[in-house]
């Protein structure tokens, strides 16, 4: 290694060299910029929308839901991002293929708005579109409606399913993980897909599920360390993910390139949530009044220290893609307040709290 960096130098790249290692060498929160380039620029990402059984069919969407679109669309970001579970489908359900469409007739008058705006859907799908052969016949039929959207993105890849799209010097790569595994054929066309897309200033993946669990005791080892290896190879910016009604952003550390995760948390209008898992909460939370210090953003969001459950119990993410951010990008989480503007996620105060006063006996 030493004699690579020393002939690096030797032929006059040693601001290349900085560049790299100088955010590297900045402390947990800091990732090396990929290099993204021209004016600035936003999409969003929502996640676990959850229309279909419980939906009243009489207003269609809920009102958080038709908040968020028409907040989005008061921020105009080049698309919008759903990081899976559009339908509350289970693996028992037996819901008639028809019964099914009906929900995503829903779904789609709930997002016609965004479509009027000229603001194009970027479907991911989830373990609740994907249970049955009535949920996947649909999700796929729903398909032909975002894709007139999608049309000059030049998709590559096999959607509905997985594929990927650049846009503005970015690389995007919504992907099936609707459980904890990616099946070999998706492994592979990830692997030459992310290959191929070097090049690209930033590169964003997306999939339901995340690779690293904010909720589980124990999630699979194989696939996380999979994942990791994979996204670390394609120098990817960030995996966003849903799935877990929870928000959570930290980096996963590796020998190679650091790879961030984002949970983006859930936008459903009646929302059932989840607690951060026992070892994470001890890692990062404050058990006297329930504080924790979420890693990569170094922000404080208050919890319940009984239950464990965070207080604001819905969000959604705008990322700002801009060459002058620290990463070449922001994420930042929201929710709404009652008038539908734009409300932080993250509490008042940042970086390290003190720890919790000791209990006098």
């Amino acid at each position: 290694m030493g004699k690579y960096l020393s002939a690096i130098l030797e032929n006059d790249m040693k601001k290349a060299v900085l560049a790299f290692l100088v955010p590297l060498l900045a402390g947990p929160g800091a990732l090396p910029s990929a290099g993204a380039s021209g004016p600035s620029w936003k999409f969003a990402v929502i996640s676990d929308i959850h229309l279909g059984a419980q939906a009243d069919p009489a207003r269609g969407a809920g009102i958080f839901l038709k908040k968020v679109v028409a907040r989005l669309i008061a921020e105009r970001p080049d698309f919008v991002v759903i990081d899976g579970d559009f339908t509350r489908g289970t693996p028992d359900d037996k819901v008639p293929l028809e019964e099914v469409r009906a929900w995503w007739l829903n779904i789609q008058s709930a997002l016609k708005p965004l479509r009027d705006a000229g603001i194009p859907v970027v479907p991911v799908p989830g373990n609740h579109d994907q249970y049955t052969a009535a949920h996947r016949k649909a999700y796929a039929e729903a398909w032909k409606y975002f894709e007139t959207a999608l049309s000059s993105f030049s998709l590559q890849g096999s959607p509905p399913l997985y594929y990927s799209f650049d846009h503005k010097a970015a690389h995007f790569v919504p992907l099936a993980v609707i459980d904890q595994s990616i099946g070999p054929e998706e492994e592979a066309w990830l692997r030459k897909d992310l290959k191929q897309a070097e090049s690209a200033g930033l590169r964003f993946v997306f999939g339901h599920v995340p690779m690293d669990s904010a909720l589980l005791g124990r999630p699979r080892a194989d696939f996380r360390k999979k994942m990791s290896a994979i996204l670390s190879a394609g120098r990817v910016a960030a995996y966003v993910s849903g799935h877990e009604h929870l928000n959570w952003d930290h980096v996963r550390k590796s020998d190679g390139w650091p790879v961030r995760q984002i949970i983006v948390g859930t936008a459903m209008d009646r929302p059932y949530n989840y607690p951060i898992s026992r070892a994470l909460y001890a890692a990062h939370c404050r058990p006297c009044d329930g504080e924790c210090l979420v890693p990569y953003a170094e922000k404080h969001v208050s919890t319940d220290p009984v239950s464990r459950l965070q207080r604001i119990r819905q969000t959604f993410y705008i990322f700002e893609v801009d060459p002058a951010l620290k990463d070449g990008y922001s994420a930042t989480p929201y929710t709404l307040d009652g008038a539908g503007r734009l409300a932080p996620f993250y509490t008042a105060g940042s970086g390290p709290f003190a720890p919790c006063p000791a209990v006098k006996k």
